[in-house]
């Protein structure tokens, strides 16, 4: 009898080991599925995830030939600036030299014109003399014309008394 109570327990025991290793069993393959799943979702979003770099390695090798395109046309910008600095540094040394020579010119003008004037002035005063002087010799003629016109009278008048006289 303790032999069949010993198997007894022994069976129950046995018994109960089996129910916790199917429980674990089941757990095992719950857990197992769960981890399929999740591997296949996991497979999913490396997939997903290749075809967004991928897509994004399309992109971004459209934004370098975008950027090489762009680099070429700053560079042809830039070549073009700097010609035209250097044009425009040409053009404003010959427009400052030509400024100079036009101010020079004018300097030359200004003074020729000062000179001119001041001669005009002279030339002007010299007539008002001249004509001053020549008013006082028509006056003078006039008075002397008149002084000789009254001696030939006086002349005649003594010629007409002397005649008359003799």
């Amino acid at each position: 009898m303790k032999n069949l109570k010993l198997l007894s327990d022994a069976a129950r025991l046995r018994s109960q080991q089996i129910q916790i290793s199917k429980q674990q069993e089941m757990n095992l393959q719950t857990r197992c599925h769960d981890l399929q799943k999740e591997a296949l979702d996991l497979q999913c979003q490396v997939e997903a995830l290749g075809l967004k770099l991928q897509k994004t390695m399309t992109e971004l090798d459209n934004y370098k030939e975008k950027l090489m395109n762009k680099s070429n046309e700053a560079d042809d910008c830039q070549r073009k600036l700097r010609k035209l600095k250097f044009q425009s540094i040409i053009f404003e040394s010959r427009y400052t030299r030509l400024l100079k020579e036009k101010e020079d010119s004018l300097m030359t003008c200004q003074q020729t014109y000062k000179t001119l004037q001041e001669e005009l002035t002279a030339k002007e005063r010299q007539e008002e003399d001249i004509k001053r002087r020549i008013n006082l010799a028509e006056n003078e003629l006039e008075i002397t014309k008149a002084l000789l016109s009254q001696a030939k009278e006086e002349v005649v008048t003594l010629k007409s008394e002397r005649c008359g006289q003799e």
